[in-house]
């Protein structure tokens, strides 16, 4: 149903209304099929309450299936959003499985014009998810492909630039998973001499801190959040923010502004979990790709994941690829998956070995 609402790219009033319902019924079935009690809990309340959402938000404003492709993660967002900026402990519900509590809350931040406000203004707003873990493939691939070398990387998509920050730290040095005693031999420090984040969104730790659904995780993730967020800007000159589109036509300059360095490409760019915000259309994923083509060197290397969520129609996975592609004559060659990260999307669930052996 859903791919064939967005399939002319652009949406309205009723069709709009309801590809939005409809990600949050995908989002209901996919909670309960991976056992996620609390998300389906509070997925089960936004149905309920969907009409009331209707009433006070602007359906009439055209989207694109880029705007739409990040739900029903805004709606947690906006909510979570509205209650953190109005005093509210955001804490007090992430471990209830009761759909009736979180009607409660949703009831309770549409009563009240100030918190309504923060959610409407803010429900259209990309989610911000900053799962620090999904970076820890770079702990071992880059000593893997650079050694000791000085290198330098960009994080396209990096929401409040929190990933980058944690390598060579203890959680990224001592995290086990499935297949990591292979590769211990390359948990060294990485010599990493600048690492940039670029993102559309100005960096604000708040709405990276109400970006997760609700689960009993959430405690450790939003703990680890701050860890990682106190680390980013206590060496801000190593790790700068740009706010830019990827597709900003100033975009290389704006990075070269917060680049001391006197090379003017990069040894690895890291994405996650981006690409199918941009827009499933072959033409953009190309542009896309030809903009990281501009930023890598000869011989680097793009650590991507989540290919998966371009496929045709929606179904929940079991994990997802961290592909790698390494740059070669001017053009990008997928080189391999060297892991595969948890259905959640948070966290390493197992390495691939055998890439580590060519």
């Amino acid at each position: 149903m859903t791919e064939k609402l967005i399939k002319n790219g652009i949406l309205t009033g009723h069709e709009l209304r309801q590809t939005v319902l409809h990600k949050i019924e995908l989002g209901i079935l996919n909670a309960k099929k991976d056992g996620f009690c609390e998300k389906e809990a509070f997925l089960t309340a936004c149905k309920a309450r969907f009409g009331s959402i209707v009433s006070i938000v602007d359906w009439d404003f055209a989207r694109s299936n880029g705007d739409v492709n990040s739900f029903p993660g805004n709606i947690v967002s906006a909510l979570q959003y509205a209650r953190i900026k109005s005093g509210k402990n955001i804490l007090d519900l992430y471990d209830v499985e009761n759909p009736k509590a979180w009607e409660g809350v949703i009831d309770d931040v549409l009563s009240d014009p100030n918190q309504c406000q923060f959610f409407c203004d803010n429900f259209w707003r990309s989610p911000m998810v900053s799962h620090p873990m999904r970076a820890l493939p770079l702990q071992y691939l880059l000593p893997f492909h650079f050694g000791n070398a000085g290198i330098k990387g960009i994080d396209i998509g990096a929401g409040a630039h929190v990933a980058f920050p944690m390598l060579n730290s203890k959680p990224f040095l001592s995290f086990e998973f499935e297949g990591d005693k292979s590769l211990r031999q390359l948990r060294n420090p990485i010599n990493l001499l600048l690492a940039v984040g670029v993102d559309k969104q100005k960096r604000d730790i708040d709405w990276a801190r109400v970006g997760y659904y609700p689960g009993k995780r959430t405690y450790q993730r939003l703990e680890l959040l701050n860890t990682a967020y106190e680390r980013a800007i206590s060496d801000a000159t190593r790790f700068p923010v740009v706010c830019a589109s990827v597709f900003e036509p100033k975009l290389y300059s704006m990075i070269a502004e917060v680049d001391p360095t006197s090379s003017p490409k990069y040894d690895f760019v890291f994405t996650s979990f981006i690409r199918h915000q941009l827009g499933k259309h072959p033409s953009i994923q190309e542009k896309f790709i030809s903009t990281i083509a501009q930023i890598v060197r000869e011989e680097g290397i793009w650590v991507d994941i989540g290919r998966e969520l371009l496929d045709t129609g929606w179904h929940p996975y079991d994990g997802w690829a961290v592909e790698v592609y390494r740059m070669n004559s001017g053009q990008m060659h997928s080189i391999g998956i060297p892991f595969i990260l948890t259905a959640d999307q948070a966290r390493v669930k197992k390495a691939i070995p055998e890439y580590f052996l060519g």
